[in-house]
């Protein structure tokens, strides 16, 4: 037998040492895992990689949609994103309503979704999709965006996204007089909001609904009930806030000098009173809202609050409304009054850079703003692709002998300098 004190029995008789064994397999745990998630990234990228070797729109949809029927949050949310950016691009009514039901089933779960992001990203597709001409329009959509809207345990963004949805849903559809002006008198609850994103989007969301109401109604069932509050939105401290509310306003203004001027109004005098102290607190806000010079707001933000609220003033005071003009296709396409401009401005912000293509194909949008469209044929859009190009490369010269301009000027400047 070996003695007690050899090494060969103290070796053979040392026990494991756990701790170091577990700290080994913590470390090939992690490396595992790192690179399991590079594996995933990988793939990802890829996958991303090979949408756009799908040449149809329609096939790009439908692995879009098969992408956001996957587990991992991720691959939904950048699913949703190309989604949304090709609703913006395209104009694609035939390739969603061919697969309608996929497509509300897919945005319905997305919407429903524990993550906000995803949710809000879910919320703004199905206005687009209603916007690409396509029924997505559902008692349950309604009643899921109805139910965000008002929860106040989601983000501040998708409460906001859900109501522009919901009235995007009721603009497009047209679905009645009366059923416009419930869905304004639900989103009037929320106007009382100390969230500002929320109150935002909600008071945005309701006056796309009046400006498709017409000025008569604005009037005799509108104006009465919600002047006050919107007078009230004016004294916020957050300048988008005061700006939609005073975009709310002119519009208001602007249908009753109209229905006045045209009309015999008949209403009680209870509301003849109430309309007449909303126009006397609504112009003396406007006036000291158009000539603020408040230090409690960046330079910048008071320039833009005089000069969006001169423009509602003018409304007051001059009875003038905006307009502006579009050319589309050698078209002009003129944008008249409160109610076509607040649209035009809705649009611009659900299409973004896709309106101009919007406004070449989509026909309802050739209903909203009264024009007709006009295709142009082969010869027409390789005549304006090659001015385009001939512009952009004359603004290039001219760019470029601007800067070399400023350097020779900055250069004889420094050399004067110097032999003084």
């Amino acid at each position: 037998r070996a003695p007690l004190h050899s090494s060969t029995h103290i070796i053979g008789a040392m026990p494991k040492r756990k701790g170091k064994k577990s700290k080994k397999s913590e470390s090939e745990s992690s490396s595992r895992a790192s690179e399991m998630s590079s594996v995933y990234s990988d793939l990802s990228s890829r996958s991303d990689a090979t949408l756009s070797e799908y040449s149809t729109p329609q096939e790009r949809i439908k692995i879009l949609l098969e992408r956001m029927g996957e587990k991992r949050s991720s691959t939904r949310i950048q699913s949703l994103k190309s989604f949304i950016k090709l609703l913006q691009t395209k104009f694609l009514p035939h390739e969603l309503e061919d697969i309608m039901f996929t497509v509300r089933d897919r945005l319905v779960n997305c919407i429903k979704s524990k993550d906000n992001k995803e949710s809000t990203l879910a919320a703004e597709a199905i206005g687009l999709v209603s916007l690409n001409q396509c029924e997505i329009n559902s008692p349950e959509l309604l009643k899921t965006l109805k139910t965000i809207m008002g929860d106040h345990s989601k983000h501040s963004n998708l409460r906001a996204s859900a109501a522009r949805t919901l009235a995007m849903l009721v603009f497009v559809e047209g679905i009645g007089r009366q059923d416009t002006i419930d869905c304004m008198q639900e989103l009037q609850e929320y106007f009382n909001s100390k969230d500002v994103v929320v109150l935002q989007g909600v008071v945005s969301a309701w006056t796309l609904l009046a400006s498709s109401l017409t000025r008569e109604t604005l009037v005799l069932s509108i104006l009465a009930s919600v002047g006050h509050l919107l007078t009230k939105l004016l004294d916020t401290k957050n300048v988008q806030v005061k700006e939609v509310a005073g975009r709310a306003v002119a519009l208001l203004i602007a249908a009753y000098t109209e229905v006045e001027s045209t009309s015999d109004l008949k209403m009680d005098h209870k509301s003849e009173a109430t309309i007449e102290e909303f126009l006397d607190n609504a112009t003396e806000k406007l006036q000291n809202l158009a000539s603020a010079s408040s230090k409690s707001q960046s330079k910048k933000d008071r320039a833009k609050q005089r000069g969006n609220f001169r423009v509602f003033l003018r409304t007051v005071e001059e009875e003038e409304e905006p307009s502006e003009t579009l050319h589309i296709n050698e078209n002009e396409i003129s944008i008249d009054g409160w109610n076509k401009t607040l649209q035009l401005w809705e649009m611009r912000r659900w299409l973004s850079l896709g309106l101009q293509k919007h406004l070449q194909e989509n026909t309802m949008l050739a209903d909203i703003f009264d024009f007709e469209l006009r295709y142009l044929t082969k010869d027409e859009i390789k005549e304006a692709r090659e001015d385009k190009i001939y512009h952009a490369k004359i603004n290039a010269r001219a760019r470029k002998k601007e800067i070399r301009d400023g350097w020779s000027k900055k250069t004889s400047a420094l050399v004067s300098f110097d032999d003084e």
